[in-house]
């Protein structure tokens, strides 16, 4: 599945919409649905590795008793073998229903800001999918901040700069759009 087909998924105001046949729909709502799984997956695999880490640096004993070491020992022990358990089949119904559930509430109005939707309501409601449509919906959609980048290249560099070394053309470039002196 395409960045395209994620980012208007997560798209509050077109969702599965835009989707033709119920076969693209499936496909597309799977896709992410996988890929929510690989995300907690690999959640969970950091977690236990940063508890493995606090561990060995807790390990030395010093400042606590040996009593609450122990006991503390039982529920790191508990929480580490929970974390390492395969997960279960209901997280992945809950993954499941977060989708279904985000593509049931009402489309948002089309000139309304997907992203405010998210940070106000979709966050509490689905904070996996906030996860993804963070990333999904921050890639700009069009081309014109490097389209003007390359015409103010076109500028900088005229035939009469031929000679000019790729360092200090990088650096004229880099100047020459962060002073604002296109046009003038």
């Amino acid at each position: 599945m395409n960045v395209l087909v994620r980012a208007t998924l997560l798209d509050p105001r077109f969702k599965n919409r835009w989707l033709r046949s119920d076969e693209e729909k499936l496909a597309a709502i799977e896709g992410l649905q996988a890929e929510l799984q690989r995300m907690q997956e690999e959640r969970a695999t950091q977690q236990v590795e940063h508890d493995q880490l606090r561990d060995r640096h807790d390990s030395d004993g010093r400042g606590v008793s040996k009593r609450a070491k122990q006991s503390a020992n039982l529920w790191d022990t508990f929480d580490r073998e929970m974390r390492t358990q395969p997960q279960a089949v209901g997280t992945r119904s809950i993954l499941v229903l977060d989708v279904r559930n985000s593509f049931g509430l009402p489309v948002q109005p089309r000139a309304s800001n997907p992203l405010q939707w998210w940070l106000t309501q979709g966050q509490s409601r689905f904070p996996l999918l906030f996860i993804l449509a963070s990333k999904y919906l921050a890639i700009p959609a069009t081309s014109v901040p490097s389209e003007r980048f390359f015409f103010s290249a076109g500028d900088v560099l005229n035939h009469r700069r031929k000679s000019m070394l790729d360092k200090n053309a990088r650096m004229q470039i880099v100047l020459h759009r962060n002073l604002g002196t296109e046009g003038k």
